[in-house]
This record gives C-alpha cells, sequence and structure tokens, in this order.
C-alpha cells in the first residue's frame, strides 16, 4: 500500500505525530508455514494505573527511557487505568517491559507490547467513547 499514512490510535488527540518514528505498516510473508513476520512497533500498553494518574507519572514510571508519547485511555469522561506509550525506537521495547508488574503508587503495572491498531478501540463504538491524553496547558 505505497503512499497510505496510517495513523495510530489517539493519532491527532494528544499523540506527537511529527516526532513518531516512521514504522512500516506491511507484513512480509515469510515461508510457506503462513508464518508472518512483523516488525515490531515501538509502543506498550500498560494495565493497572491508578485512575489519578496523569502523563508525568507515566513518564516517571518509564524514567530512562525515550518516551515520545503517553495516550491515557478515557471513557465517558472517566481514566479507564489502561495507558498506551510510544517509544523512540523498537529497542526501548526489551527496557520497558521489564517494567512489567513494577509499582506505581500503591499498584502494580502490567506492561503489554501495543500493537499498531487496536481493534477495540477503533471505530469508536459510541461517541461518548474517547481515547485521548489532554495536552498540557
Amino acid at each position: 500500500m505505497a503512499g497510505h499514512n496510517q495513523m495510530p490510535p489517539g493519532a491527532g488527540a494528544g499523540f506527537n505525530t511529527a516526532a513518531m518514528p516512521h514504522v512500516p505498516h506491511h507484513v512480509p510473508h515469510v515461508g510457506h508455514g503462513g508464518f508472518h513476520a512483523e516488525k515490531a512497533f515501538p509502543a506498550v500498553r500498560l494495565r493497572g494505573l491508578p485512575f489519578n494518574a496523569l502523563e508525568f507519572d507515566v513518564l516517571d514510571f518509564f524514567q530512562g527511557l525515550e518516551v515520545v508519547d503517553v495516550l491515557i485511555v478515557r471513557r465517558d469522561n472517566r481514566t479507564t487505568g489502561e495507558a498506551y506509550v510510544l517509544f523512540g525506537n523498537a529497542s526501548q521495547l526489551d527496557f520497558a517491559l521489564q517494567k512489567n508488574r513494577a509499582p506505581m503508587g500503591r499498584r502494580y503495572i502490567e506492561v503489554f507490547r501495543a500493537k499498531k491498531q487496536v481493534s477495540s478501540l477503533l471505530p469508536f463504538p459510541n461517541p461518548t467513547h474517547t481515547v485521548y491524553s489532554p495536552a498540557p496547558a
């Protein structure tokens, strides 16, 4: 799909797309067994965040890593305890994944590899369900 630009979930609403590295969105076919090798997307999904967690808290959690942007998931104008974190390159993923079950306040945070497209969030099934992280004033 040459020339097709695919935006990540939340682009334009909290994601700084100008600072995002180019990550090919194709999945090359490898071998005859139907196995597909996918280039790692430099993002993780967090689960278990305190409901009052802010972007700063997530940046602090990943201190020392090159965080490009943080997307805090909100539904019905409330945080869900989930967030997506975009890193400067895929080599940062292994370090980020080592933070799995590390504490943030009194809670432990689960860290998972994020997929480039999250079907449960796109398209939004209800206009009151939004995914964004408000930009600091």
